[in-house]
């Protein structure tokens, strides 16, 4: 089934230059388990970072109606995830650096059981 989007009409040409002011960034949790046998739930490295990016592209942006399906299969409770409406469906090939991780709160020491 080549993943979970179904369907996305395509209608119009997105503008690839519409897109937030710089700086941009995205926040992230990074974690790192220990490798030792009776430590994996005692992480690390266990933080929340923002990702500072650079050299943004965007190309062939389309946007349109889009849907989203996730199938029910036994055993698995995505299904239960998916949403209840949708927007817009947009489509593009994007890529860009992370030039800088900028530690907003480290969780280490909160979960070190």
């Amino acid at each position: 089934m080549g993943g979970f989007i179904r369907a996305i009409p395509i209608r119009n040409r997105a503008n690839p230059k519409a897109r937030p002011d710089d700086p941009r960034h995205h926040d992230r949790r990074q974690t790192e388990a220990r490798r030792h046998t009776c430590q994996h739930d005692q992480p690390a490295i266990n933080e929340l970072v923002l990702s500072i990016t650079d050299d943004l592209k965007v190309v062939d942006a389309w946007a349109g109606e889009g849907t989203v399906m996730f199938p029910d299969a036994a055993g698995e409770e995505l299904s239960t995830l998916a949403p209840v409406r949708n927007g817009a469906g947009l489509r593009m090939c994007i890529s860009y650096t992370v030039t800088d991780l900028q530690l907003l709160e480290d969780l280490t020491q909160r979960h070190a059981g």
